[in-house]
């Protein structure tokens, strides 16, 4: 066993009465010891370097070194990899680039659609499409005007409630009738159809039918119609007038006496689909 050094303030001195020492009278003996007791610094280095060969052998042990192969195959799959993402980049890419190209065409769209310009143009269309339509209002009426000035409308006086009866009724269609404007060659007949009773009022219906005989065809094969319809208020006293309205086959528009121009153009335009009818259907 090794012997312990001098234990002094500096080492400089022998035993404990050293002017230098910091032990005092008995502690050199204890603190020498307790220093047998520690262990030798040699240990130490050897237990370290135990340890540092059993962790190297761990390591080797438990992370083996990669084979030839399995690099291989680790640089393939990374290069698939690369190229995958490198192509998914890619598609990525050129659908944005749609996308930025069809908000591009969009914004071009809306800018032509807002633009002044053609705003104006639709503008101008649509003053001058309503300035057509009531200039040609203006016309018809300027024209309907002069006739009425130089032909008036025609009409009868119709009889009272008082004094109405259905052949009376027939024999005033026919006077009112013969007011109108047409060819020699159209011929008439007027006949009474049906009295509709209803709740506050009599509807008696008239039939006036219409035919153009030529001397190739003396008896018509076609005829068109217009239906007369004469109201009788239940309530209404005996002196008022009787109320008349008349429609043509084929039309909608309800007509009044005094109210509206016979045209003979209805009557034609009748017959002539009448005729194209029949001419269709083989007997």
């Amino acid at each position: 066993m090794e012997a312990l050094p001098p234990i002094g303030g500096n080492g400089c001195c022998q035993g404990s009465a050293c002017k230098h020492s910091v032990w005092g009278p008995g502690e050199r003996e204890a603190a020498g010891s307790l220093l047998l007791g520690l262990p030798r610094p040699g240990l130490f280095q050897t237990r370290i370097r135990s340890l540092r060969n059993w962790a190297a052998f761990h390591s080797s042990h438990h992370n083996p070194e990669p084979t030839m192969s399995e690099r291989t195959k680790a640089d393939s799959s990374g290069r698939r990899l690369t190229e995958s993402q490198g192509a998914y980049s890619g598609l990525q890419m050129e659908k944005q680039k749609k996308m930025d190209e069809t908000k591009h065409v969009k914004i071009q769209d809306m800018d032509v659609e807002k633009s002044p310009i053609s705003q104006e143009t639709e503008d101008n269309a649509n003053v001058n499409e309503l300035a057509l339509e009531l200039a040609k209002n203006v016309v018809t009426t300027a024209v309907k005007t002069v006739e009425d000035a130089e032909n008036p409308i025609k009409n009868i006086n119709w009889i009272t409630h008082g004094e109405f009866t259905a052949e009376r009724g027939r024999k005033q269609i026919e006077e009112f009738v013969l007011t109108w404007e047409y060819q020699d060659c159209w011929v008439h007949c007027t006949e009474f159809i049906e009295r509709e009773d209803l709740v506050h009022s009599y509807h008696y219906i008239y039939c006036v039918h219409w035919s153009n005989p030529t001397a190739n065809i003396p008896i018509a094969q076609v005829s068109a119609s217009a239906y007369f319809t004469i109201k009788i208020t239940k309530n209404k006293p005996p002196d008022m007038p009787i109320e008349v309205s008349y429609i043509f086959e084929g039309l909608s528009l309800v007509h009044r006496p005094g109210q509206t121009r016979f045209r003979e153009k209805w009557l034609r335009d009748t017959i002539e689909a009448k005729n194209i009818l029949m001419e269709s259907i083989p007997f």
